[in-house]
Order: C-alpha cells, then sequence, then structure tokens
C-alpha cells in the first residue's frame, strides 16, 4: 500500500495458496478446510481485504507440484474455481508441465470455469510445445517465464509456434525474477 501511495503505480497482490516446493508454504487451513471453506476466505479477502486491510487481491495465484494433480492440489483449484466464479478474479496457477496443466483445465471446466480465466504459468518447462498451442486453443493463457536466465531459443520457437497458429494473443511472457 505504502509503495503504491507514494509512487503513484497500480501495483497488484494476490489470494491463493501455492502448494509448489512439496507444500511447504501452504499455511495450517489448506490442509484441513474444503475447498469451500478456502474459497470462502478467498472471496472475502476480494470483497472486504487482506488481513484487516483496504488491499484486496487483482488475481487468484495457485501452484501445484506434481506430474499429476495431489487431492490436496485439487482441492486448490477447485477454492480457486469457486473464488473465480464469485469475483471474476483471473487463476494464474504455477504449474510448468502441461499434464497437471491439463488435469487443472479439466476441472476448471467441470466446475463452469472457461479455460480463458486461467494462467498456465512456468508453460516453458512442457517440451512439446505443440500442447501450449492445444492449450491456447481452449482458450488458456500461456505464460513463458524466466525470459533472460537461459535459453532464448526455446523461448522464441515457442512464441512462433503459437503465432503460427495465430494465437499470439494467448501468450504472456515474464523475466520471474
Amino acid at each position: 500500500k505504502r509503495l503504491a501511495d507514494e509512487s503513484g503505480l497500480q501495483i497488484l497482490t494476490n489470494t491463493g495458496y501455492y502448494g509448489a516446493v512439496g507444500n511447504k508454504y501452504l499455511p495450517q487451513q489448506a490442509f484441513t478446510e474444503t475447498h469451500e471453506q478456502i474459497a470462502k476466505r478467498w472471496i472475502n479477502e476480494f470483497e472486504n481485504g487482506i488481513e484487516n486491510t483496504t488491499i484486496k487481491p487483482g488475481f487468484i495465484k495457485i501452484s501445484v507440484d506434481a506430474r499429476h494433480l495431489s487431492e490436496l492440489h485439487q482441492k486448490i483449484v477447485k477454492a480457486a474455481a469457486l473464488t473465480h466464479l464469485q469475483t471474476g478474479l483471473t487463476i494464474c496457477s504455477h504449474t510448468g508441465i502441461a499434464i497437471p496443466a491439463f488435469e487443472e483445465i479439466e476441472l476448471l471446466q467441470k466446475m463452469e470455469v472457461h479455460p480463458s480465466a486461467f494462467v498456465w504459468t512456468h508453460a516453458q518447462l512442457e517440451p512439446d510445445k505443440t500442447l501450449h498451442v492445444k492449450a491456447a486453443k481452449l482458450g488458456t493463457w500461456i505464460s513463458l517465464d524466466g525470459i533472460g536466465w537461459g535459453d532464448f531459443e526455446k523461448y522464441t520457437d515457442s512464441i512462433n509456434n503459437l503465432r503460427l497458429a495465430g494465437l499470439l494473443n494467448k501468450v504472456l511472457i515474464s523475466h520471474d525474477a
């Protein structure tokens, strides 16, 4: 809030739970609450502010950390879906490879969330670039992160693949640093 007030910049923060890195950043209630209870918590942050402040989230950030979605991570995705349906907030998920990304997309669709509300973050980790195109055709945003950290050719190939498919408008890039 202070940075935003003093700089005049609009700074977005998020709500959500970060399940990557073996769930080490998840609060205890992530393990004990239902997805409905978690969503209620996140919706409250959107409506009333985070931790008794006037700061409200501008998006939902979640993460998964597996080759397939665990029950715990499915619960987090479901909570994000309910929160999106109530608030309209976009869901950004630190995911990486395609298998859990498509599991997230499928779960969101079952809960009537359109794939355009979902950002597949760290999609550059998926070696099969045709899967970026497949997800983008569904409406999903493809976020290629870590630009500047390494193999530029990998990024240009991914971006060009999406451009050739007419899906450049579904690409997000970041330095992620």
